[in-house]
């Protein structure tokens, strides 16, 4: 299964940090592939809510991300940002986990 994550602010950084240590702890298949998209950089006014800290001021929050991570996410398509300004998501782009259906 392929996700991917849209954000890495206030809820996508968190999310990705827990997202980690369910992989490394096995809760999560390794075969799930996480990818995360952002366009912007870590921002002194970040990393008060933000799970960046203060040596990553400067860096695109995916780097930052994706190295704490020890690689464990990956920056969509391979490093490049989605801009977006320009690109359009439609749900052909973004693969969503099936929810259990009520009977």
């Amino acid at each position: 299964m392929k996700t991917l994550i849209i954000g890495a602010g206030g809820i996508g950084s968190w999310l990705v940090g827990e997202i980690a240590k369910d992989l490394e702890n096995g809760i999560i298949e390794p075969e799930h592939e996480f990818t995360i998209a952002d366009d912007d950089l870590v921002e002194l006014r970040n990393v008060k809510f933000q799970n960046f800290d203060i040596s990553e001021i400067g860096t695109r929050k995916i780097d930052a991300l994706v190295k704490s991570t020890s690689g464990l996410i990956r920056p969509y398509e391979d490093g490049r940002v989605i801009d977006r300004k320009s690109t359009r998501l439609n749900s052909s782009h973004i693969p969503l986990s099936r929810m259990p259906s009520s009977a």
